[in-house]
């Protein structure tokens, strides 16, 4: 559900970039500019977007784990549990998150523009 609600703001970020910029994208379609040279900067910026996106939630993630384990140890002090440190796992969660991002931001871009350049 997450996915899908990112792909879908994603979409509506890159149309609403895509219709701002309508006059430059007719211009360029006049002077035979291809479909592909005209996605290409709107596909970058999905991909930044997302990659921006990725790394901010990795340090949301960070931030979160930093405070939810500084309560849990001082609950479970004599307990049995034991609490992963983050950086036993930041590694594989950085690249999980900025992955997800940069597909995210890159098919919302796809989907967006897509069905702008059918004109």
């Amino acid at each position: 559900v997450l996915a899908f609600v990112s792909v879908f703001i994603m979409t509506n970020t890159i149309k609403l970039a895509t219709y701002g910029r309508r006059e430059e994208i007719a211009i360029q379609k006049m002077v035979g500019a291809t479909n592909r040279f005209i996605r290409m900067p709107f596909i970058i910026e999905g991909l930044t977007l997302g990659l921006l996106g990725g790394i901010l939630a990795y340090f949301a993630e960070l931030g979160i784990y930093a405070g939810l384990t500084k309560r849990l140890m001082e609950s479970l002090a004599n307990s049995f549990i034991t609490i992963v440190p983050f950086s036993r796992v930041s590694t594989t969660i950085l690249a999980a998150f900025v992955v997800s991002g940069v597909l995210v931001g890159v098919f919302g871009s796809l989907n967006a523009i897509r069905n702008y350049l059918k004109v």
